[in-house]
């Protein structure tokens, strides 16, 4: 024997959980440099649609922010993450078996609040404060790890585990 006893479920799921995490800011920050530094969608949307896009820009400046680019490329970022994110996390960190319908709905939610309120502290941080991207890009995502592993713990794969214990009704009224 070697001498080291096996992780608790607890910690076996968190160290999980961060691993994928890891995997995951990978994802987001491939699809974030992506969309703000290689081809950023806003800007390119705007130009597309001539006149038109032109007027939405400037009116865009007028409020005085700088550009949409950040908060956009941090979404489509995030929403990369959103499909490994899931499949990860519910078959190998939660091992949450069947409900995929509900898990995926609060899933859904869940990243939907969280992504956008992380596109609302790259906004406010980057399109108009002007901070460097990638501390901001950081701070918000650490937040948006925080909030995540909290909701899918508790929510997410939690919620979906204990509805799948409890013993359903046939049409008889027996278990």
């Amino acid at each position: 024997m070697n001498g080291l006893r096996p992780l608790s479920p607890g910690v076996r799921q968190f160290t999980r959980f961060v691993v994928v995490g890891c995997i995951n800011v990978a994802v987001s920050f491939a699809g974030f440099m992506l969309f703000y530094r290689v081809f950023p969608l806003a800007t390119l949307v705007l130009t597309a649609l001539g006149s038109a896009g032109m007027e939405v820009a400037a009116s865009v400046v007028r409020l005085g922010v700088r550009s949409i680019d950040a908060a956009v490329a941090n979404t489509l970022g995030a929403a990369a993450g959103m499909v490994n994110s899931f499949l990860l996390n519910k078959y190998w960190t939660f091992e949450a078996a069947g409900l995929t319908r509900l898990q995926v709905r609060r899933f859904v939610i869940l990243n939907i609040l969280v992504i956008g309120g992380s596109s609302v502290v790259v906004f406010v941080c980057m399109d108009l404060l002007g901070a460097p991207y990638l501390p901001s890009w950081i701070v918000a995502t650490g937040l948006a790890m925080i909030a995540n592993f909290v909701g899918n713990k508790y929510w997410t794969f939690a919620g979906a585990s204990k509805l799948q214990a409890t013993p359903r009704a046939s049409a008889d009224g027996r278990a």
